[in-house]
């Protein structure tokens, strides 16, 4: 559903569904900018139909000792998955 531009490579995080996102879409009431003012709302109208499925980030420890166990528990599944493929 995404076009090839810049745009919607610099909000593909935001338009992927890890993140809420905003667009404000400028446009300008001069007949000279009829064009552009166009194609920005049909840019918009086609990014506010996108739907996304959200997804959760794992709950990050806060203190200090959480995190100790979580490298510790970490360095021991790394020890047993090399000692296992050294087999």
């Amino acid at each position: 559903p995404y076009r090839d531009s810049k745009l919607t490579f610099l909000l593909r995080e935001s338009l992927g569904g890890t993140a809420r996102s905003v667009i404000v879409a400028n446009v300008s009431p001069a007949e000279e900018c009829a064009a552009e003012t166009l194609r920005t709302l049909r840019f918009a109208a086609s990014a506010k139909n996108i739907k996304c499925q959200v997804i959760t980030s794992e709950p990050i420890p806060t203190s200090m000792d959480g995190l100790v166990r979580e490298v510790r528990t970490l360095r021991r599944k790394l020890a047993s998955a090399t000692a296992s493929s050294a087999l």
